[in-house]
C-alpha cells in the first residue's frame, strides 16, 4: 500500500467523510462507537486510531473516558478537524492529547497504553499489513488492557450475508477509486483477535449485523 497516495485520497474526501458516513450507515456507525463508552469504564492512557476528525475523540472527552491520549490518523485534514473541535469544545483538554498524523507503524514505540480503539479502520489494511498491525497493537497493551473495536462485518445468515457482501464490494471499490486503498474483501476479526488470545467481554451489533463493536480485553 502506497501511503502517501491513501493519506492524499483521505485528505480528499475529509470535508464530506461525516456526511457520508453518517447518511450511509443511517448513523449506525457513530451509535456503535457511542455503544463502546456505555460501560463507563476510566483509563489512564489510551490510543485512538484512525479517529478521523475527531467524532470519537470528543465523545470520549465528554465521558471522560481517559487521562490521556494518543490519537493518531494517516490524514493531515482529518487530524487538522479533530484538533479545531477539541480547542472549540474542550480546550482545557488540548494537554492531555499527543495527535500524531501517521499510520500505526508511527506510534511511539516506548507508549504502553491500557485501552487501544480502533473505530472503521483495521478494514483499511489488507490481510497480511492487517496481521502485523495488530500483533503490534497487541505488544503495546499493558498486561491487562482493552480493546475498543467498531468496523464492518458479514452476518452468517445467508441473505444478510449476500447483502453485506454486495455493500462491501462497492464500498471498497469506492475507496480504491478515492483513496487508493488496496483492499477488496474485508478479513475475518474476530480470528484475527483470538490469534492475539484477547478474549470478547461485550459484543453488539448495528444495522442487521453489517456494523459491529466489541470490547476485548487481554
Amino acid at each position: 500500500m502506497d501511503k502517501s497516495k491513501v493519506r492524499n485520497g483521505f485528505n480528499r474526501i475529509a470535508p464530506i467523510y461525516d456526511i457520508i458516513s453518517s447518511i450511509g450507515s443511517l448513523n449506525n456507525i457513530r451509535m456503535s462507537q457511542i455503544w463502546l463508552l456505555t460501560n463507563r469504564a476510566h483509563f489512564s492512557n489510551t490510543l485512538i486510531l484512525g479517529g478521523g476528525t475527531g467524532y470519537l475523540l470528543l465523545e470520549s472527552l465528554k465521558n471522560n473516558l481517559s487521562d490521556t491520549y494518543c490519537y493518531v490518523d494517516i490524514s493531515e485534514a482529518m487530524t487538522a478537524a479533530a484538533k479545531i473541535k477539541v480547542q472549540k469544545q474542550f480546550p482545557e483538554k488540548l494537554k492531555s492529547i499527543q495527535f500524531i498524523c501517521a499510520s500505526w507503524d508511527s506510534i511511539p514505540k516506548h507508549e504502553k497504553f491500557d485501552l487501544i480503539v480502533t473505530p472503521y479502520v483495521l478494514d483499511c489494511l489488507a490481510k497480511d499489513e492487517l496481521q502485523i498491525a495488530m500483533r503490534t497493537l497487541y505488544t503495546r497493551l499493558t498486561d491487562k488492557g482493552t480493546w475498543y473495536f467498531a468496523d464492518f462485518n458479514i452476518p452468517a445468515k445467508p441473505i444478510k450475508k449476500i447483502i453485506a457482501t454486495g455493500i462491501l464490494k462497492l464500498l471498497y471499490l469506492f475507496f480504491r477509486i478515492f483513496c487508493n486503498l488496496n483492499v477488496k474483501t474485508l478479513a475475518d476479526f474476530h480470528t484475527e483477535f483470538n490469534q492475539l488470545t484477547l478474549s470478547v467481554s461485550q459484543e453488539k451489533y448495528f444495522l442487521g449485523g453489517l456494523l459491529v463493536a466489541r470490547i476485548y480485553r487481554k
